[in-house]
Order: structure tokens, then C-alpha cells, then sequence
């Protein structure tokens, strides 16, 4: 079998949950000790912590989904044996064996979400490669595997299920001195309800602003809802939709905060509210469920595989199912201490090193399959 020497795409390691997902593996499978050369590509300035053991760093400075990033692919100077793209933008003259993650369908599946009329066609196009080049595909989810062997016709067993892991610093204490002065600093009063993922059409932030307003009306509750995730120029609708429900402050628009802050506010919430129309995996879920935190999530398959029965589901259009779950859960300690307690029992099933010795397997699939 071949040395086990890889390449990763790491340009995308400061991009949401796939930046979660390079910054949680790419140190991980470094410490498996299972692979005799890894080297990240473009990994954006800080993107890894000062303590990751990242050995081999080398620029790839062109902007992802550019055609600059398919004439310009790093020579392979340090005799890689497979590259590993963290999503569907996979390097068109790459000859060597190929491992590709995917995340979600969401760009073929809800074009009606895309900013751009190119979305579909590209991701389209690029998925359908996926499928014909790579050797192995990682999926984030059972849901997502079916998704994408539904959508190109590629046989299931070429596609890994293999989940992700929670980061460090996810879960644990946080001093009553930094959870004052990080909320001080955002403008944020306890208790709130908590969001966390950017503020776009299929995260379902209308239905979460509802089923708060209705809780406020039917309960007078003190919470805030805190929304934690960046806003877009070209979706308004939800701060026009805050307005029309008279939550004035109430709701609080932090956009995104820096990667240290986001434990505390785990730490600090009382409940998660994740009404999305479709996700591939759901990280915010998965680390609030580490933090001890209750989470009230939309139904949807991805969401419902996660969560199994550590949290509550909801129809995601259900604002009155909302509302009054998040009112037991505010309301009654019986039920918000069940569900933590069964939130980081469900946690403690997806670590980082468990992800990387499954990639690692996934690598040697590969690698058996080509020598």
C-alpha cells in the first residue's frame, strides 16, 4: 500500500461550519500519528489555533469557486499520495487519487436559496465531477449521503458517513468574570434564547422571530433572543420582520463573534432555537448539546438524525409548536435539566479524533483500491 501522504484544501478553514470542520480535523488526523505527511494548502492567517500541530503549511492564495483556483493547483512537491478537497470545488487537474467532502445539497436542491443565477449550474456541474473523479466521497451525515447518491447516481458504497467531532474549548467551564464582559461587550443581558448560523432564507430566521414573539405575547417572558451569525444585504427580510413584530431590542443582531467568544454563549444561553428548512449536519446543535445547552431544532432529517432523542423537534413551519416548546423547556427545570443531561450524553458521541481515525480509514480505502 502506498505512504500515506496527504494534501488538504484548507482555504475554506475561516468559512462557517466548513472552517469548523478543517480547524476540528486537520490537527486531529496530524495526531492520529497515522499519516506520513500532511500538508494544508491556503489556510486563511489564524485559522489554526497556536497549539494545532500543523507541520506543513503552503499558500494557495486563489479565491475558491474561481477559475484561477483550477489553473493554479499547487505542484505536488512533497509526493502527496491523495488530495482531500473539504467540498465540491475539487481541483479539475489533480490526477491522483481523490477524497472529497460533502456537506449539504443545498445548492441543487433549494436553488431558491442561491444569491447568484450561477449557483445551481456550477454546483451542479462540480457535484456531477464529484462523483465521476473522486475515489471516496465523506459525507457529514446519513442524510447527506443519500442526498448526493440520490442526486448523481454514485453507488453508496463509495461515500463514508463519518460525523463531525466538537471542538476544543466547546463544553467547557466558562468563569463568571468572561461571561460578564462578553455579553457587556455585545450588549447582552441574561436570560436569553440563543441562534447560532447565519441569517439566510433556509436557516428559517422568520419562523424563529414568530415563535418568539408569540412566546412573548402568550408569556411575558424577560428572555432576549440573541442571534449570533452574520446578515446580508440581499435578505433583509428578517430585520423588516423583527420590526413588524414590535421586537425592538428584544432581539439582539450580534453577527458573527470571534471563535473564543462562542463558548460562552453556549454557556450563558437557555435554550438553542434552529428552525432550519434543511441542513447537512448541524454544528451549532451539536455544540450547544456539548455545552449543556437544551436545543429546539425543525424536524428535518439531518436535524433529527443528530439530535435522536437529546432534544426537541419541531415541523420547521410550526410556530406555535415552537413557541410552546420553547416555553416548557424556559419554564420548567424538570425538562431543561433532561434535556441537557441528555444533550452532552449525545455529544460525547463525536469527537474530532474519532472523525480523523475514520478519515484515515477512508484514506487507506482509497489508497488499497488504486495501488
Amino acid at each position: 500500500m502506498p505512504s500515506l501522504r496527504v494534501m488538504i484544501d484548507a482555504r475554506m478553514a475561516d468559512h462557517g461550519g466548513i472552517g469548523t470542520y478543517l480547524q476540528g480535523l486537520t490537527p486531529a488526523i496530524v495526531a492520529t500519528n497515522a499519516v506520513g505527511h500532511a500538508c494544508v494548502l491556503g489556510a486563511p492567517d489564524g485559522a489554526f489555533t497556536a497549539d494545532s500541530t500543523i507541520p506543513c503549511q503552503r499558500p494557495f492564495p486563489a479565491p475558491i469557486y474561481s477559475i484561477r483556483e483550477q489553473l493554479s493547483i499547487p505542484a505536488n512537491t512533497h509526493g502527496a499520495t491523495l488530495w482531500h478537497s473539504p467540498h465540491f470545488n475539487i481541483p479539475l487537474g489533480w490526477q491522483g487519487p481523490l477524497v472529497v467532502t460533502i456537506h449539504d445539497l443545498i445548492h441543487v436542491k433549494f436553488p431558491r436559496y442561491a444569491r447568484s443565477p450561477l449557483a445551481y449550474p456550477y454546483a451542479a456541474f462540480m457535484l456531477r465531477q464529484v462523483a465521476r473523479r473522486a475515489g471516496v466521497v465523506i459525507a457529514v451525515s446519513e442524510t447527506t449521503r443519500r442526498d448526493f447518491c440520490a442526486w448523481t447516481g454514485m453507488d453508496p458504497s463509495r461515500v463514508h458517513v463519518i460525523f463531525h467531532g466538537v471542538n476544543p474549548g466547546i463544553g467547557h467551564p466558562v468563569t463568571q468574570d468572561i461571561l460578564t464582559k462578553t455579553l457587556q461587550r455585545h450588549g447582552v443581558r441574561q436570560p436569553f434564547v440563543l441562534w447560532v448560523s447565519a441569517i439566510r432564507p433556509h436557516k428559517n430566521p422568520l419562523v424563529a422571530l414568530r415563535a418568539f414573539a408569540r412566546l412573548r405575547a402568550q408569556h411575558r417572558i424577560p428572555h432576549q433572543l440573541v442571534m449570533v451569525g452574520p446578515t446580508y444585504h440581499w435578505y433583509q427580510e428578517p430585520l423588516s420582520e423583527a420590526r413588524r413584530l414590535h421586537l425592538g431590542e428584544v432581539v439582539r443582531w450580534l453577527g458573527s463573534v470571534a471563535r473564543g467568544e462562542l463558548p460562552t454563549f453556549y454557556r450563558a444561553a437557555s435554550a438553542l432555537l434552529m428552525p432550519s428548512h434543511y441542513e447537512g449536519f448541524g454544528l451549532p446543535v451539536l455544540e450547544a448539546m456539548a455545552s449543556g445547552l437544551p436545543v429546539i431544532v425543525s424536524s428535518t432529517p439531518a436535524l433529527s438524525e443528530l439530535v435522536d432523542n437529546a432534544g426537541v423537534t419541531v415541523h420547521q413551519e410550526d410556530v406555535d409548536g415552537f413557541a410552546h416548546h420553547l416555553y416548557n423547556v424556559l419554564s420548567h427545570e424538570d425538562v431543561h435539566r433532561t434535556l441537557q443531561e441528555r444533550g452532552r450524553l449525545r455529544a460525547q458521541q463525536f469527537t474530532w479524533a474519532r472523525s480523523a481515525t475514520q478519515h484515515v480509514q477512508a484514506y487507506r480505502t482509497l489508497l488499497g483500491d488504486s495501488a
